[in-house]
């Protein structure tokens, strides 16, 4: 571990932060990959794998990425959130972004049954 990593996981501990929780309630949340969060923060499936393994401390940018990402997944503290990103977003913004997420990680089958059941339910609830 180089020593300005040394550093910022230093920083991050000082400050309250644990970067592997957050990674992981991001996952268990959105059903997301290791490989499905390095595409979301711009950094290598083997970088995940290490912040998840409290062995590196994302950058920067990462940071800001994660934390965007634990936004979307509604796994943010008021206090955690930086500037623009507003984790105490309406309810059903956050479900449609969850369900949206999920939805692109299924076939179109899988997708249209979905779809029926949900249908189902409104109609259901209708009456």
């Amino acid at each position: 571990m180089g020593t300005d990593d040394s550093k910022r996981q230093a920083a991050d501990r000082k400050a309250g932060h644990d970067w592997s929780a957050l990674v992981t309630r991001i996952q268990e949340r959105m059903f997301l990959s290791q490989l499905d969060i390095a595409d979301r923060c711009g950094v290598a499936r083997q970088t995940v794998s290490a912040w998840m393994n409290n062995r590196r401390a994302p950058g920067l940018y990462a940071k800001r990425a994660l934390l965007e990402l634990a936004a979307e997944a509604g796994v943010l503290e008021e206090s955690e959130a930086p500037a623009g990103v507003m984790p105490g977003e309406h309810d059903e913004l956050k479900n449609a972004r969850q369900l949206q997420t999920l939805l692109k990680q299924m076939t179109p089958e899988s997708r249209e049954e979905v779809l029926e059941f949900a249908r189902f339910k409104i109609a259901r609830e209708r009456r």
